[in-house]
């Protein structure tokens, strides 16, 4: 018992020793440390109010690196001035020395954590509505699009400070009714500067607002943010939203060189209408919106692109074919020197609003050497991110492939011809290039999961891209102008590569390019039926069930030659009708009929022609939500289609072998739902612009029925539309009003 007395004695004396010797002077001397440490962070936060730190652009890892290492530096400060405390004694004659050194370690400490405090690319936002009330999901909303304004590069962006348990208390202090919470929360943001950026959106309505920009508290600039045109959804200022989005984002970058993927932007309306322009539905708003963006903007080719895009979208003409390859050029090569690198097209015509020109002291065979090595690029301090130059790329390649099968007078000059040929493809050449280096640069990082869905497209760009520059190459070849240096061999077979990995990709769009090569190849090689034909048409069975692929096919230049009857034999046109035109199995695929088909078929409507006779108009009416105004349209509707399903057509069945009876049935619906989609046609406008303009109606039937119709198929249509019309002129159906009800 009393050794046990004893034995606790001595652990209690033992613990007290081991407080008094270590725990104790290391909570005096950790209380010090901290509390000399924390002056220095205020020091820091006070000075970083100063203009002089941001009186000049700086990159993020700049900042970033000296708010690190001014922490580190003010630390060992701190713990320097501890050290000398605590060792005075033992250094008596150098102790001013010591001292003078702390205060030295611990001003530049300061000085740099100022400097990155101030100069921090961290963004909060808030957004007031209209009840003066803030909006977290509307901040949020002002985030993502922020963040797509330049989605080619996602690490060369303006950030929100959510990547940390810290910066998350922040963001929860700011909603809290907490007062504990809020005052650490507050604390921390104000010690740290942890977002010296501020965007507040006030928000009037859904056509008005306001945007503030501050930075460490004072106020950059001041927007009005107003539509030029009102929004098409009254109720959600999403469009107001994306103009804050750009201009925090435009006037942001201007300060932080390597925030990139902006292009010559200049003016943050353009940018912001350019993104409004992109979710909105409208053709007409969508024109309005991007015509302002011009306006605003005329230098960044982000605008540029956009405005082309519409302006050209689906062109097959010609002359407009032309107009577009002239358009694309020397933006290719304005984005290209933006990116790092110089494509030298001789012959592209610069607009004005360009502002640049080629570097005069471009060395042809410099340039040919570093293309040789991989390394064909100007010297820039942060290049644009590629991603808007190959679409470019790839567009103006896509044009130039249509054009060179159009009818352009411009391609009988062989001057002309081989002139473009040319450029067209040192383009695709300089598009596998960038593709194959971007791809070598990726498999070197080693990239995380966030960049999977960019690889992808990348894949498909690289499979189009190979398939083109082999088009371009052969074409070349043909024309005794193929290049046979090493660049240009290395270049073909890298496409000869892609294109093997094209021919068994699963993607939609990279099948149809594929269809489109191998219907190309067919032509120029004037080859049968065979295996390569029966490829390419397994393949746009594949893809025109989509009805924008069909579209496509049904306008693509590239496939016109395997359904041009002064070109191509029957029963290869029929097989192509059969993979690209529409298998209508019934008259619901109409889409004026679609939208309404439930409320239809539970009045009892089996088939949308049923309409046409009064008994079931009436009990529609008795029956659904429609009332009798709708039904009545419908049922004009229904006339149209019916008398396309009975009409006598002279091609039937003789023009229809086979499977005719099916065919026969897809070839009338396809020309009811020509006439019916898309709202174009009543009975009275589809008699008066037969009674105007019957050959472009002709024409719009014969198209959808056959594709390219034959000379007989084309006259056999046109007697068929004008007994159609006879029909339609005859006597109507009952209407629904009755006899006291005026007609209208």
């Amino acid at each position: 018992m009393i050794a046990s007395v004893a034995a606790e004695a001595d652990d209690a004396s033992d613990w007290g020793l081991f407080q008094a010797g270590f725990i104790g002077p290391l909570i005096d001397f950790g209380v010090v440390w901290v509390a000399v440490w924390l002056v220095a962070v205020v020091a820091a936060r006070l000075l970083s109010a100063l203009r002089f730190w941001t009186r000049r652009p700086t990159t993020r890892h700049r900042s970033m690196t000296a708010k690190v290492l001014g922490g580190l530096i003010t630390a060992l400060a701190a713990a320097a001035f501890v050290a000398v405390g605590a060792m005075t004694s033992a250094i008596a004659p150098l102790t001013p020395l010591a001292w003078v050194t702390v205060g030295l370690l611990g001003a530049a400490g300061v000085v740099v954590l100022a400097f990155g405090m101030a100069t921090t690319p961290w963004l909060k936002i808030t957004v007031t509505g209209t009840g003066g009330a803030t909006n977290d999901a509307w901040a949020t909303e002002v985030t993502v699009r922020m963040r797509e304004l330049n989605a080619d590069n996602p690490k060369g962006r303006i950030e929100r400070p959510d990547g940390s348990d810290l910066n998350e208390l922040v963001a929860i202090a700011d909603r809290t009714d907490n007062w504990a919470v809020a005052l650490v929360g507050g604390a921390m943001a104000m010690l740290l500067n942890l977002t010296p950026w501020r965007l507040e959106v006030t928000v009037f309505n859904a056509d008005s607002g306001v945007a503030r920009l501050r930075r460490n508290g004072r106020v950059v600039e001041d927007a009005s943010l107003r539509l030029p045109a009102p929004p098409a959804d009254g109720e959600h200022p999403g469009e107001l939203l994306t103009l804050a989005a750009a201009f925090a984002a435009v006037k942001v970058a201007h300060e932080y060189p390597d925030i990139v993927g902006f292009y010559n932007t200049e003016n943050w309306l353009g940018l912001g209408l350019i993104g409004v322009a992109r979710r909105t539905d409208d053709a007409e708003l969508r024109e309005r919106y991007i015509a302002r963006a011009r306006d605003a903007d005329p230098r960044s080719i982000l605008v540029e692109f956009e405005d082309v895009y519409e302006r050209y979208a689906g062109v097959t003409d010609a002359r407009r074919l032309r107009e577009l390859i002239d358009r694309l050029e020397p933006m290719i090569e304005v984005a290209a020197e933006q990116t790092g690198r110089h494509l030298g097209l001789a012959g592209a015509q610069r607009k004005p609003w360009h502002g640049t020109t080629p570097p005069v002291d471009a060395d042809p065979a410099r340039e040919a050497a570093e293309a040789a090595a991989g390394a064909r690029r100007r010297r820039r301090q942060f290049d644009e991110p590629p991603m808007l130059m190959l679409r470019l790329q790839s567009y103006y390649l896509m044009t130039m492939r249509n054009w060179l099968v159009s009818d352009d007078d411009v391609l009988n000059e062989a001057t002309e011809r081989r002139d473009r040929l040319r450029r067209a493809t040192s383009v695709a050449g300089e598009l596998v290039a960038a593709l194959g280096e971007l791809k070598q640069e990726e498999e070197k990082r080693r990239r995380r999961a966030q960049y999977a869905d960019q690889r992808t497209s990348l894949e498909r760009m690289e499979q189009r891209a190979a398939l083109g520059l082999l088009l371009l190459s052969e074409e070349c070849r043909r024309l005794g102008e193929a290049a046979d240096d090493e660049v240009s061999r290395e270049r073909i077979r890298l496409a000869t590569e892609w294109k093997r990995a094209a021919m068994e990709s699963d993607a939609i769009e990279v099948k149809y390019s594929v269809a489109c090569y191998q219907s190309r190849c067919i032509v120029d090689e004037e080859s049968g039926d065979g295996a390569e034909f029966d490829d390419l048409v397994r393949r746009l069975g594949g893809v025109c069930w989509v009805d924008e692929y069909r579209d496509l096919a049904l306008a693509d230049p590239e496939l016109a030659p395997l359904v041009d009857p002064r070109r191509s034999e029957r029963p290869r046109r029929v097989r192509m009708r059969d993979a690209v035109l529409l298998e209508m199995e019934d008259a619901w695929q109409i889409e004026r009929f679609r939208r309404v088909r439930l409320q239809l078929e539970r009045a009892g409507v089996r088939s949308p022609e049923d309409l046409v006779v009064p008994a079931t108009q009436t009990r529609v009416v008795q029956r659904s939500d429609l009332d009798a105004n709708d039904v009545e349209a419908l049922a004009d509707a229904a006339r149209i289609l019916r008398a396309a399903l009975v009409t006598e057509c002279d091609l039937i069945p003789d023009r229809f072998d086979g499977r005719d009876a099916e065919r026969e049935r897809w070839a009338r619906r396809r020309a009811a739902r020509a006439l019916l989609d898309d709202g174009r046609h009543t009975v009275s406008t589809l008699l008066a612009e037969y009674a105007e303009v019957p050959e472009a109606l002709i024409d719009d039937v014969a198209r959808a029925m056959f594709w390219r119709p034959d000379d007989d198929e084309a006259a056999a249509v046109a007697l068929y539309v004008d007994r159609m019309i006879e029909q339609l002129q005859g006597p109507r159906g009952l209407s629904l009003r009755t006899e006291d009800e005026p007609a209208a």
